[in-house]
């Protein structure tokens, strides 16, 4: 006998496998037991000490298990409620959206809800509520509500996303493009739970949740992958996983973790690493619809699946001396005529060709009724809209027409299109080449209106850029005069120290000012006295010809301006003001101009737009009339190919009837040596099947179930049980939910990947 927490564990699987499975226990039994042979299975109950009157145990166990999961409630109002929860790679959420369907069953007009959602919005009908105390009312009109907001409250449910490279943790971050053997666990934590009574204790049982993570993987990234209790599947191009956890069922059935884990590992061998999003699904309404009700069930259960185990055991026994005597049958079986069982091979193999050829031909002869069905289904439909062509091509162009006639009226009563002297006469044909035309026009006045305001303001713009090129060249020409004055008085000044005794040349001034002047100190003391007193009087001549400088620097400037090169200069300057003033002045002065020019290129706009939709209509129709033809001779051909097929069919039932005639007379050759050596052969092999059928079933099916079951642990078991289903039971929404309304909420983990 198990130890009591693995009964549990056993009896917990059964119930959480349930709705999975539906029911698939007594299923499983009935199947089994008839695979081996309806015969065989009644004498091994019969030997039980049961009468032929009463019901097969698998009968009775399917009764028994019928009753166990009632349905979800259709009618009524309903919350169907999805948590989104935007996850970093390490499972912290970073936004929490919350989906809510309320399925209004009684098509009621107006719904009371209670929610603790904000900035709730509308995402299907559009349907109006208002604020009532704590809650909402739904101005429903028989429809069902759809709406989504967002909340800080808690989660029930949180996930942590761990990582390990080569046996260490390692960041999520640090993961990317790295190589070596990965382990990523998903630990999922209950954080919502009720005290409630078991046995005789006080105990806190958690919300039941059933976590389902599911990933796609890339083959080239991912090898030997395995999943700690789950699912791999290879395509060859993709890895897809799926694993399972039971957070909190664990600590409810007070068991081992191990048995019912809360979380789900994914291990594989990666080459630079890279991983997309990931999605956990996690529900807690597997075991809420589990019926407990009748206690007494459970004796029931315990004592039909005791019957099945007695009856499995003796059908055991029996198929093993059955396999034991049909090996010492064929292995003492004589050897066969090799010309005879080469023909009978060949006639099985054209029979079977033969059969396979009409099976063919009867899936051509239906496929082609229904693609008939299809085409004239395809052609009628067609047919409707061939129909209503000529009475869309021929209302848009009515439309068309009545807004080239009011787009006329306008244009032609336009006091500026007037004065222009443009009348207008648009059709679908010009309105294109009309329309641009006049905004040619209209732009031109425009443009010659700012040219003349412009053309006016000449001599002012003329003297202003004169006074800057004239201030332009006064600042080049007087430092020029100004040096070349002071090369004059400079001379001068030295032609007169040099009269009064004074030894100074220019050259040795020159040198001075330079600061290479050579000699003793006495002498470059006298030359610096000398220097100095050249400079004194340079400046004293220098401040006495200011008048002179400004009055030959004025004429240098009067003769600069003279010049052709400088009044060029003036002239592209003047221009480019100009243009500039145009360009700058352009909008604000072309007035009421300018507006018209707008109202016409929004009225050109307005006809291409609906000229766009009425090609696109002549399109559309001229293409379904195109396709009406086609399916005319889609019809037609299929008809044909309909009855070719049914010529064909006849042609291979005669075929196969014939070959099946040929294996049976060779069949009758065959049956002194290859009738007896196949006989026994094919009941060796079922023998056998049937060997390992049973014992698999008794070690996955009826061991498993009738081990778990011990009338000891009973009672605390189903009160455990109850306690989760009802705890199950009153978790109806994570936002919040009306007293009288029925509601299931599940919430869906998007994960970031690392890439």
């Amino acid at each position: 006998m198990l130890d009591r927490k693995n009964r549990i564990v056993k009896i917990g699987a059964i119930c959480v496998s349930g709705i999975l499975i539906a029911g698939a226990a007594g299923t499983t039994v009935y199947a089994k037991i008839q695979k081996t042979g309806s015969t065989a299975g009644t004498a091994a109950v019969e030997e039980a000490g049961q009468g032929a009157e009463d019901k097969t145990l698998e009968e009775k166990l399917e009764e028994e298990l019928k009753d166990i999961w009632k349905p979800v409630a259709e009618d009524g109002v309903v919350k169907e409620e999805t948590v989104y929860i935007m996850a970093n790679a390490d499972g912290s959420s970073s936004k929490v959206i919350v989906s809510d369907w309320i399925r209004n069953g009684d098509r009621a007009d107006s719904i009371v809800d209670m929610t603790g959602l904000a900035d709730i919005t509308e995402v299907k009908n559009g349907e109006s509520y208002i604020r009532q105390n704590d809650g909402y009312v739904w101005q429903a009109g028989g429809n069902d509500i759809y709406y989504q907001g967002t909340t800080d409250k808690k989660l029930p449910l949180t996930l942590t996303v761990t990582y390990f490279l080569d046996g260490k943790q390692v960041k999520a971050g640090d993961l990317e493009g790295k190589s070596g053997h990965v382990v990523i666990r998903y630990d999922f934590t209950v954080n919502e739970y009720e005290t409630v009574e078991v046995g005789e204790e006080q105990e806190q049982i958690y919300v039941p949740f059933t976590a389902v993570t599911g990933m796609i993987l890339d083959n080239k990234v991912f090898r030997n992958v395995e999943v700690s209790s789950g699912k791999v599947i290879n395509d060859g191009d993709r890895i897809m996983v799926t694993g399972i956890a039971f957070p909190g069922m664990a600590q409810n059935l007070d068991i081992d973790g191990e048995n019912l884990p809360g979380y789900v590992e994914i291990e594989a061998d990666v080459t630079d690493f890279s991983l997309k999003t990931t999605y956990c699904v996690a529900m807690n309404d597997l075991v809420r619809n589990l019926n407990l009700d009748d206690a007494d069930s459970m004796d029931e259960l315990t004592d039909v699946l005791d019957e099945l185990t007695d009856a499995v055991d003796q059908l055991l026994d029996g198929s093993d001396q059955l396999y034991d005597g049909l090996v010492t049958l064929y292995d003492k079986s004589g050897e066969l005529k090799k010309g005879v069982g080469d023909l009978y091979d060949g006639a099985g193999k054209l029979k079977d060709g033969a059969k396979k050829l009409a099976d063919g031909t009867v899936t051509l002869r239906d496929g082609s009724g229904n693609l008939l069905s299809g085409a004239e289904q395809l052609q009628a439909g067609l047919g409707q809209l061939t129909a209503n062509n000529d009475m869309l091509n021929g209302g848009a162009r009515q439309v068309f027409e009545t807004l080239l006639t009011t787009a006329n009226t306008q244009l032609n009563s336009n006091e500026q299109l007037q004065q222009l002297g443009v009348s207008v006469n648009l059709t679908m044909d010009n309105y294109d080449e009309e329309l641009n035309g006049i905004l040619e026009n209209m732009d031109a006045a425009v443009l010659n209106a700012v040219r003349a305001e412009v053309d006016k303001r000449e001599a002012e713009i003329t003297a202003g850029v004169t006074a800057v090129v004239e201030q332009q060249v006064n600042v080049k020409a007087a430092p020029l005069v100004t040096a070349m004055v002071r090369e004059q008085v400079t001379d001068a000044v030295l032609q007169g120290m040099q009269a009064k005794g004074y030894p100074l040349t220019k050259e040795q001034y020159l040198a001075a000012k330079q600061g290479t002047v050579s000699g003793n100190d006495a002498q470059a003391a006298a030359m610096d006295a000398m220097v100095k007193e050249a400079d004194k009087l340079i400046e004293q001549q220098m401040a006495a010809q200011q008048d002179t400088i400004a009055a030959k620097t004025k004429e240098v400037v009067a003769q600069q301006m003279a010049t052709e090169e400088i009044q060029a200069t003036i002239a592209e300057n003047v221009k480019a003001q100009k243009e500039k003033l145009v360009s700058d002045n352009l909008a604000a002065m072309s007035g009421s101009l300018s507006e018209g020019a707008a109202q016409i290129a929004g009225l050109k706009q307005s006809l291409d737009s609906y000229n766009t939709f009425y090609q696109g209509l002549l399109t559309y129709t001229a293409g379904v009339a195109s396709a009406k033809d086609g399916c005319d001779q889609l019809v037609s051909g299929t008809v044909q190919l309909r009855e070719g097929a049914e010529q064909l069919l006849g042609g291979a039932n005669d075929l196969y009837n014939g070959t099946e005639e040929l294996y049976d007379g060779v069949g009758t050759l065959n049956e002194g040596s290859d009738a007896l050596i196949d006989g026994v052969r094919q009941l060796k092999d079922g023998a056998e099947e049937m060997r390992d059928g049973l014992v698999k079933f008794d070690e996955e099916a009826i061991s498993r179930i009738t081990e778990a079951f011990d009338e000891e642990d009973a009672d605390l078991l189903i009160d455990r049980l109850r306690a989760i289903v009802n705890v199950s039971r009153n978790y109806r929404s994570y936002a919040g939910i009306a007293d009288d309304m029925e509601g299931n909420v599940k919430f869906i983990f998007k994960i970031d990947g690392i890439e």
